[in-house]
């Protein structure tokens, strides 16, 4: 077996194949498929809801849509006329948990201990001393109307 067989053949812990996982990566880290599964995070919605809340053109929005129910990440419904798509089930929020999770550990590594601020009792200076990295809560507003930079 050549090495690239054995990349393919790889899984992570869970016993996903590592091409998936890293799929999965790729479709996600799109800002605008991010903010709609952070939106959908939230519920259910129509497809008007999720254009106007996100301030996507319906084109693009559609094709977003499509890429990420294409992959299992969302489901939608039809009731008469009207397209409603939420997450496709506990997978995809634990996917977002994860990716929450990922993005504070990262900029938490990134910042000066000094502006980590107390949790615990401990300082951020504190946990970077013992290479720790901190877990803060993480809070997405669904109705911003500004474009976030980040996941948060």
């Amino acid at each position: 077996m050549d090495s690239s067989s054995n990349h393919k053949a790889m899984v992570n812990s869970a016993g996903m194949p590592l091409e998936e996982f890293c799929g999965l990566l790729k479709l996600t880290s799109n800002p605008n498929r991010m903010r709609i599964l952070l939106h959908l995070r939230e519920g259910e919605f129509a497809v008007s809801d999720i254009e106007s809340s996100l301030e996507l053109k319906q084109p693009n929005l559609s094709h977003e849509l499509r890429k990420l129910r294409d992959h299992g990440l969302v489901a939608c419904r039809r009731q008469s006329k009207v397209v409603f798509y939420s997450l496709a089930g506990p997978f995809t929020a634990c996917l977002l948990d994860g990716i929450r999770r990922l993005q504070e550990d990262l900029l938490t590594a990134s910042r000066p201990p000094e502006a980590l601020g107390t949790v615990n009792g401990n300082t951020g200076a504190d946990a970077r001393d013992r290479g720790e990295c901190g877990h803060f809560s993480v809070v997405h507003n669904t109705h911003s109307t500004s474009k976030p930079d980040s996941l948060t």
